[in-house]
């Protein structure tokens, strides 16, 4: 059982990973293409919005995030990923290896996961 604490331990760099890719850190040269990228992809509504960001980004004055809106998961959702995975260790080292308990745990967690994934928009 200490292997599935230690996989416990681990899991921080997972949730480590999932959280990399929603923290935004202002990069002109990426955010003048999403903002492109954006524009191109817009209803014509929306593009004098778009415009005026992509304006801002290209004078070096602040600007919104391009990438908000984007994002499919948030921290919170990171942090129950977190949640779910320390009660499916937890779990795991219930079972003490008996076949049955193993596999409704595993089916448990997969459901949790599945069920998140579909709030997060998948």
């Amino acid at each position: 059982m200490n292997r599935l604490q230690q996989q416990k331990e681990n899991k921080a760099g997972l949730l480590e990973d999932m959280l990399s890719f929603i923290r935004y850190t202002p990069n002109r040269e990426a955010d003048l293409l999403a903002f492109m990228e954006k524009y191109q992809k817009a209803d014509c509504d929306e593009r004098p919005v778009i415009l005026e960001q992509l304006r801002r980004c290209m004078d070096g004055k602040e600007y919104s995030n391009p990438y908000t809106g984007s994002y499919h998961y948030t921290p919170e959702d990171v942090s129950l990923m977190g949640q779910i995975l320390d009660e499916y260790i937890d779990d795991l080292m219930a079972a003490q290896g008996d076949p049955a308990a193993v596999s409704e745990c595993v089916r448990d967690t997969v459901l949790k996961i599945n069920a998140l994934n579909e709030e997060c928009g998948r």
